[in-house]
């Protein structure tokens, strides 16, 4: 293929599904020495415009396609290397070409206009005319005759900092308006980081000197004070500022105008020093007035976001009093929810705004009252949503992997998993959504903690514009030591065949217990565990009665205070009774109602 030209490749395999449906396909890049060269878009695989180089011109990828006939069909799965070649454009061929350079940048946050000329037809008897073609970037760019202007963007915009625009040339010459030639070119232009100072704002007790070290994002860089020096001295790179009281009904803040220069490169920045106020025990946060201090935050799209409310003051209560976004947002009492959205719902502004009022007594009965407008930022893409677990030694942990978008009711939309790699990856199996961890004994290793990478495939198959969006996500798995009482396993959300996916599930020598979502401070669902545990020991009553051929049965009324539940096995008593002690409950289960009897033999049952 030419340089400086993306090129499109549509990806093909050579089998379909029954009636002339093609069937599910999916399509991935694994690796390749120049993975990074190629982007893929469903079923579209794109090489990124380079230039031509003296040696080393083709350039390789691995893909790999999982096909089923149906959504139900056995999986199918097969890998190619694909390769592409960069051939050196000749500008005397003739022919129309593009020779405005390939590659341009530019400082963060400026303009970077380009002019574009051609080989050829740069006289009044020829008409040129240009146009930007679609591509990822092309919003990026605008273009006024010949000039090919890229908008000013901030380095921090995006991971990938170089940006691409395909530019489209025509040339007729005006006395043979229906000769027309073209041409293409793929133009790239890469933000620099502009050179800044990169030292924060201090806060310090009063009576306290402080030495702050200056440094910018370029090193080598030398600095100077050029503005409101006052109590502050520089050496180098070492900032001194001298303490200062605290000033009750004063300004408490210092600044001083720091500048550095690299070369040709200068940039200034006004630091500021902060004293705290000292009857807040030097809490930076607290200058003893009322303040909302919850941060911003950011959640993937189509997942809702519960934020906890605060204020440095503690008691206060909260209301939703305005904010652009506010019917976005919901409030019960210090719970603030922002209601699940797509990202390209707003591609353009993905951060949504709503202003929350917050209200206390002082101790002098005063009302006080503060506002903030909060911030959510909506992210781009699939993200894996399952956390890390911890496990005990020697079991089976399952867990459900899930993602941040939902699949709706069709068909042409599917969602897999597959283990890719990690340091533990042969301790784990996973069947569709379901990754089981073969726990080993606490003491195999030091490091308790087991790691396996996950990668979630969410596919489109049919339409237009197929679409595939990839994932990855490291996972642990954390042995509990047997001899802690650690009982941090107890709240982890996991599942096994007989549990559902909110279901915990604990398994001993003697008894399986399964219970809907158990937390300490879940009342309701350590009851429901309670009552598990009684129809497990009522079970194992009645097997003994049947086993022996008993027929005479005795009514648990007759026990004033109920069966106490116990095991022969040490760890699932501490395992019962931690739960039922955590909630204020007994392993003594009531009288039951008359009609219900049990066998007795007249012997404590051996379990």
């Amino acid at each position: 293929m030419p340089e400086n030209k993306n090129k499109t490749i549509r990806l093909a395999i050579n089998k379909s599904a029954d009636f002339g449906q093609i069937g599910y396909r999916f399509f991935t890049i694994v690796d390749g020495l120049d993975a990074s060269k190629f982007t893929l878009k469903g079923r579209e695989l794109t090489f990124k415009a380079t230039a031509f180089k003296a040696r080393n011109n083709t350039y390789h990828v691995n893909i790999k396609v999982r096909f089923k006939k149906t959504v139900f069909s056995r999986k199918e799965t097969a890998e190619i290397t694909l390769s592409v070649t960069v051939t050196k454009t000749n500008f005397n061929d003739e022919k129309l070409h593009i020779t405005t350079a390939s590659n341009f940048s530019t400082p963060e946050n400026t303009d970077k206009t380009i002019e574009l000329t051609l080989n050829k037809g740069n006289t009044p008897d020829y008409k040129r005319t240009f146009a930007i073609l679609d591509g990822a970037d092309a919003n990026k760019f605008t273009l006024a005759g010949n000039k090919l202007t890229f908008i000013a963007t901030a380095f921090e915009a995006r991971s990938d900092v170089t940006y691409h625009v395909n530019i489209k040339a025509t040339l007729n010459a005006k006395i043979l308006p229906d000769i027309i030639e073209t041409t293409e070119k793929t133009i790239t232009v890469t933000v620099d980081e502009a050179f800044r100072i990169t030292t924060a704002n201090v806060s310090i007790p009063e009576h306290t000197n402080r030495t702050i070290t200056l440094a910018t994002n370029k090193d080598g860089a030398s600095f100077t004070i050029v503005g409101n020096k006052g109590k502050f001295s520089l050496s180098g790179t070492a900032l001194t500022f001298e303490g200062a009281d605290f000033k009750d009904h004063g300004d408490n803040n210092y600044h001083v105008k720091i500048k550095a220069t690299k070369g040709n490169e200068t940039a200034e920045k006004t630091l500021t020093v902060t004293i705290d106020n000292p009857n807040t025990g030097g809490n930076p946060d607290d200058d003893g007035g009322f303040h909302i201090t919850t941060a911003d935050v950011s959640t993937p799209e189509q997942i809702n976001k519960v934020i906890t409310l605060a204020t440095n003051k503690g008691g206060a209560s909260f209301t939703i009093v305005g904010g652009a976004d506010k019917n976005r947002f919901s409030l019960n009492g210090d719970e603030l929810t922002f209601k699940a959205t797509f990202f390209n719902s707003r591609r353009n502004n993905p951060a949504y705004r709503v202003k929350i009022k917050a209200t206390r007594m002082d101790s002098n009965s005063r009302l006080l009252e503060t506002e903030k407008i909060l911030v959510v930022t909506v992210l781009e893409g699939l993200y894996i949503i399952t956390t890390d677990v911890s496990a005990p030694e020697n079991k089976n942990k399952v867990i459900t992997l899930a993602v941040n978008k939902k699949i709706p009711a069709v068909t042409s939309i599917t969602l897999d998993f597959e283990i890719v790699r990690g340091l533990d990856a042969n301790k784990f199996t996973l069947v569709g959504n379901k990754l089981t961890f073969e726990a080993p004994a606490f003491n195999d290793r030091t490091d308790a903690t087991y790691r396996v990478k996950i990668k979630a495939t969410f596919a489109e198959t049919f339409g237009f514009k197929p679409k595939t969006e990839t994932a990855e996500k490291i996972l642990t798995v954390t042995i509990i030591n047997p001899n802690t009482n650690d009982d941090s396993s107890d709240d982890e959300e996991t599942t096994s065949e007989e549990g559902g996916a909110d279901s915990v599930v604990e398994e001993f020598t003697n008894v399986k217990v399964i219970a809907q979502a158990v937390r300490k401070e879940n009342k309701f669902a350590s009851k429901a565990l309670l009552s598990k545990v009684g129809k497990t020991l009522m079970g194992r009553l009645s097997y003994i009665r049947h086993q022996n051929q008993q027929k005479s049965s005795f009514s648990t009324n007759g026990f004033v205070n109920g069966i106490q539940v116990s095991f022969a096995d040490s760890q699932t008593n501490s395992f019962i009774n931690r739960v039922l002690s955590a909630n204020g409950l007994s392993n003594v289960i009531p009288p039951l109602a008359a009609r219900l009897s049990v066998g007795i033999l007249g012997r404590v049952p051996k379990w």
